[in-house]
Protein backbone atom coordinates (compact mmCIF):
# COMPACT_ATOMS: atom_id res chain seq x y z
CA UNK A 1 0.00 0.00 0.00
CA UNK A 2 0.96 3.65 -0.29
CA UNK A 3 1.94 6.03 2.49
CA UNK A 4 1.73 9.70 1.66
CA UNK A 5 4.57 12.00 2.66
CA UNK A 6 3.70 15.23 4.46
CA UNK A 7 3.55 17.33 1.29
CA UNK A 8 1.32 14.80 -0.51
CA UNK A 9 -0.99 14.52 2.49
CA UNK A 10 -1.34 18.30 2.83
CA UNK A 11 -2.17 18.61 -0.89
CA UNK A 12 -4.72 15.80 -0.57
CA UNK A 13 -6.35 17.53 2.42
CA UNK A 14 -6.59 20.85 0.54
CA UNK A 15 -8.21 19.07 -2.40
CA UNK A 16 -10.54 17.10 -0.13
CA UNK A 17 -11.70 20.28 1.59
CA UNK A 18 -12.54 21.75 -1.81
CA UNK A 19 -14.54 18.61 -2.61
CA UNK A 20 -16.42 18.92 0.69
CA UNK A 21 -17.15 22.58 -0.06
CA UNK A 22 -18.59 21.66 -3.45
CA UNK A 23 -20.47 18.66 -2.07
CA UNK A 24 -22.17 20.83 0.52
CA UNK A 25 -22.98 23.55 -2.03
CA UNK A 26 -24.63 21.27 -4.59
CA UNK A 27 -28.20 20.03 -4.29
CA UNK A 28 -28.80 16.56 -2.90
CA UNK A 29 -27.68 14.52 0.06
CA UNK A 30 -24.02 14.91 1.02
CA UNK A 31 -22.29 11.58 1.65
CA UNK A 32 -18.79 11.13 3.05
CA UNK A 33 -16.91 7.89 2.42
CA UNK A 34 -15.87 6.08 5.60
CA UNK A 35 -12.70 7.54 7.09
CA UNK A 36 -12.25 10.42 4.65
CA UNK A 37 -13.41 12.89 7.29
CA UNK A 38 -10.43 12.02 9.52
CA UNK A 39 -7.73 11.71 6.84
CA UNK A 40 -7.76 7.93 6.38
CA UNK A 41 -5.80 7.17 3.23
CA UNK A 42 -6.05 4.15 1.00
CA UNK A 43 -4.95 2.62 -2.26
CA UNK A 44 -5.93 -0.41 -4.31
CA UNK A 45 -7.47 -3.52 -2.73
CA UNK A 46 -6.88 -4.74 -0.14
CA UNK A 47 -5.70 -1.35 1.17
CA UNK A 48 -8.57 0.74 -0.20
CA UNK A 49 -9.89 1.12 3.35
CA UNK A 50 -8.12 0.28 6.54
CA UNK A 51 -9.39 0.17 10.08
CA UNK A 52 -10.58 3.48 11.51
CA UNK A 53 -7.56 5.33 12.97
CA UNK A 54 -8.87 5.66 16.54
CA UNK A 55 -6.61 8.05 18.45
CA UNK A 56 -4.79 9.16 15.27
CA UNK A 57 -7.57 11.09 13.54
CA UNK A 58 -6.79 14.36 11.79
CA UNK A 59 -8.83 16.43 14.25
CA UNK A 60 -8.53 19.61 12.20
CA UNK A 61 -9.93 17.90 9.10
CA UNK A 62 -12.64 16.17 11.14
CA UNK A 63 -13.75 19.52 12.59
CA UNK A 64 -13.74 21.14 9.12
CA UNK A 65 -15.97 18.42 7.64
CA UNK A 66 -18.32 18.38 10.65
CA UNK A 67 -18.74 22.16 10.52
CA UNK A 68 -19.50 22.12 6.78
CA UNK A 69 -22.05 19.32 7.15
CA UNK A 70 -23.62 21.03 10.18
CA UNK A 71 -23.95 24.32 8.29
CA UNK A 72 -25.59 22.48 5.42
CA UNK A 73 -27.99 20.68 7.76
CA UNK A 74 -28.90 23.94 9.48
CA UNK A 75 -29.69 25.55 6.13
CA UNK A 76 -26.73 27.93 5.99
CA UNK A 77 -24.64 28.64 2.94
CA UNK A 78 -22.09 25.82 3.02
CA UNK A 79 -19.33 27.84 1.38
CA UNK A 80 -19.76 31.17 3.06
CA UNK A 81 -18.73 34.05 0.84
CA UNK A 82 -15.58 32.47 -0.58
CA UNK A 83 -13.44 29.37 -0.23
CA UNK A 84 -9.91 29.33 -1.57
CA UNK A 85 -7.66 26.30 -1.95
CA UNK A 86 -4.04 26.78 -2.98
CA UNK A 87 -1.35 24.29 -3.82
CA UNK A 88 0.65 23.70 -6.96
CA UNK A 89 -2.38 25.14 -8.67
CA UNK A 90 -4.83 27.72 -7.34
CA UNK A 91 -8.51 26.92 -7.39
CA UNK A 92 -11.05 29.46 -6.28
CA UNK A 93 -14.70 28.74 -5.72
CA UNK A 94 -17.11 31.58 -5.10
CA UNK A 95 -20.78 31.38 -4.30
CA UNK A 96 -23.09 34.34 -4.04
CA UNK A 97 -25.05 34.59 -0.81
CA UNK A 98 -28.82 34.83 -1.15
Amino acid sequence: HVHLNVEEYELAVRRYKLCIDLLCALPGCATVYYGDEVGLTGCHDPWNRRAFPWGREDKSLQKYVANKLRRMKDGHDALGQETTVTGKEIIKVCRKLH
